[in-house]
């Protein structure tokens, strides 16, 4: 490449599947992530807390799964963190929870788009298709049956 435009360029043309940036070396690819079931499976135990929630410390007192995944909600502005001050050594103080948006979502009073779309570590937008709650849990999960039991 002769010019930092011409990197720019080549990266836009190719970070949808993947390439490395000709000036520095590092990996460029523009993922695309999916409101999934994981996910939804956590925000229905978020909202059935009712309120401010360690959503790490609850999956791993009550045995459930927890892959992180569910902190992407943010991005669909299913939950928000809380804003008081972590432990000094400590990113973030790990206190999450239900927005009204999610709410709403998890009251099947809304759609959302199924996807995120995520570059260079940063949300950068939304895939054009849409999913409802019942269709992010998929198959191999019961709405009903989870809204159910505590």
């Amino acid at each position: 490449m002769e010019t930092i435009k011409q990197a720019k360029e080549y990266l836009r043309e190719n970070f949808e599947k993947g390439t490395d940036c000709p000036c520095c070396g590092q990996h460029v690819k523009l993922y695309k992530r999916k409101l999934n079931s994981g996910m939804v499976m956590a925000l229905i135990h978020i909202y059935k807390q009712g309120d401010w929630i360690n959503v790490k410390d609850y999956m791993r007192k009550n045995s459930l799964p927890n892959n992180h995944d569910w902190t992407l909600l943010r991005y669909w502005g299913l939950i928000e963190e809380s804003t008081e001050k972590a432990e000094e050594a400590k990113k973030n103080n790990g206190v999450w929870r239900i927005t009204q948006k999610g709410v709403k979502f998890i009251k099947k009073q809304i759609t959302l788009n199924s996807h995120i779309l995520i570059y260079n570590n940063k949300f950068t937008g939304y895939s054009d298709t849409t999913t409802d709650i019942e269709k992010a849990l998929g198959s191999k999960f019961n709405f009903t049956e989870l809204m159910n039991n505590k």
